[in-house]
């Protein structure tokens, strides 16, 4: 049975076909479509490397998904593809999850070559890296590749398939024939052309229509850059073998007449829980109390962990004591619904870059740069992501203590671990923010 597309990523597609989204994930792999055999491989097979969900296993976004669908399942067969998206939406995971299926996975091919092309040496070892990384934390894929650090390479020894992290600033993209190029951060290119990526465009004229090329970036600065030209190209011209899916910026006015923008694309906040190990029959308890959520209808309060309380105050150890409760409240937003002045704060708070702040009663923002409250307590400018929603207006309050936003299960997502020889166990689950 097909699922409806999310309403950002019907509006995101801007060639290419619409994919259907069946529930794939229990469906035996033998039905499995090339895009989801893809998808199956993500998510069997690849473990988070780094950061609060290290060791966890991938879970694809709706947007991920999606446009993995479109150009693996492409009826017209898929050249280019294209996605667009705001920063801090694991493109550079993106990345990485596709070319280790192209190494190691599905999509592997008899002495295939394979690049990723950055702009920078630093872009390039981050891609590099974390696919590494990602081969290194899987018992099965460790045996399935070599790889070469010296060199920025890493082989599939099943399919004998080189890739090779390449970079505009190493001008290192000029030798081999990559039957996928995938290209990071395209939007960085100004103006209408780039000597690095027509060399890798080049390239691939030896695969004879059966090369790909991906370009994962936020969007380019004008419209004249060479990554805004590909997505009016596609955009205009319909080609069936081009997938454009574009996460623009949405802006919009308010009754007030204001004008609002957010990101579109996936949910801004996504969490991964996993209880301790607890006895079965609290295992149980949980498992109750998941399904009181009724599959994702219901929902509850979602905190981070790992943010609590500011990074200056990781216990709630206030500078002025238990006098402090943690809430001040905006005095004043600017036009681009980024940047707002909080008081009600004691003289020389300290709020650093990365600290989640919660505006109103579920809103939750990201901390954009560090910031000290001035003598009165106020913190006269104080940049945040994501803009606004345009029901905030000076006086809304903003607490820095415990801050949740309402988030609703992935039913699909819930799992349970038990060690028989000591029948203890936990339960884990993903939720997404509801609003």
């Amino acid at each position: 049975m097909a699922s409806r597309l999310p309403e950002t990523t019907t509006e995101a597609i801007q060639c290419g076909p619409v994919p259907k989204l069946r529930k794939w994930r229990h469906l035996p792999t033998h039905k499995l479509s090339r895009g989801e055999r893809v998808c199956r491989f993500i998510e069997s097979y690849l473990l988070v490397p780094e950061g609060t969900l290290l060791g966890q296993k991938i879970k694809l976004e709706p947007f991920q998904e999606a446009w993995i669908l479109a150009v693996y399942d492409n009826p017209a067969g898929t050249s280019r593809a294209y996605l667009s998206i705001a920063r801090k939406n694991s493109k550079t995971a993106t990345i990485a999850c596709l070319l280790l299926a192209h190494i190691v996975g599905p999509e592997a091919y008899q002495n295939g070559r394979i690049v990723s092309g950055a702009r920078s040496r630093k872009q390039a070892a981050e891609v590099f890296n974390y696919s590494a990384k990602m081969i290194m934390m899987s018992p099965e894929l460790s045996k399935l590749a070599r790889i070469v650090p010296s060199a920025k390479m890493i082989v599939g020894l099943a399919r004998n398939v080189e890739y090779q992290a390449s970079s505009a600033e190493a001008k290192s993209a000029h030798g081999g024939s990559p039957v996928l190029a995938i290209l990071d951060e395209v939007g960085q290119i100004k103006g209408p052309t780039d000597d690095f990526v027509e060399a890798i465009e080049t390239s691939q004229g030896a695969y004879d229509g059966k090369a790909m090329l991906f370009a994962i970036s936020t969007q380019a600065a004008t419209d004249n850059d060479l990554f805004s030209r590909w997505i009016d190209d596609a955009e205009t011209s319909k080609d069936p073998r081009i997938v454009s899916h574009i996460y623009r910026q949405e802006r919009s006015r308010t009754a007030g007449g204001k004008t609002f923008a957010k990101d579109l694309g996936s949910p801004i906040w996504r969490a991964s829980y996993v209880t301790k190990l607890v006895r079965a029959n609290t295992v149980d308890k949980w498992r109750a109390i998941l399904a009181s959520m009724d599959g994702g209808i219901q929902t509850f309060l979602g905190v981070n962990l790992s943010r609590c309380y500011p990074i200056a105050y990781p216990r709630g150890s206030w500078p002025t004591g238990d006098a402090f409760d943690g809430a001040g409240g905006i005095t004043g937003i600017d036009s681009n619904r980024k940047v707002i002045s909080v008081q009600g704060f004691p003289p020389g708070f300290k709020l650093s870059e990365g600290d989640i702040i919660q505006v109103g009663t579920t809103d939750l923002h990201w901390v954009q740069s560090d910031a000290v409250a001035n003598v009165s307590g106020v913190f006269p400018t104080l940049e945040v992501r994501p803009h606004l929603w345009p029901s905030v207006a000076p006086g809304t309050a903003v607490s820095v203590k415990r801050p949740h936003c309402i988030m609703s299960i992935d039913p699909d997502s819930v799992s349970s671990q038990t060690d028989l020889s000591t029948g203890m166990g936990s339960i884990s689950f993903d939720a997404w923010e509801a609003r």
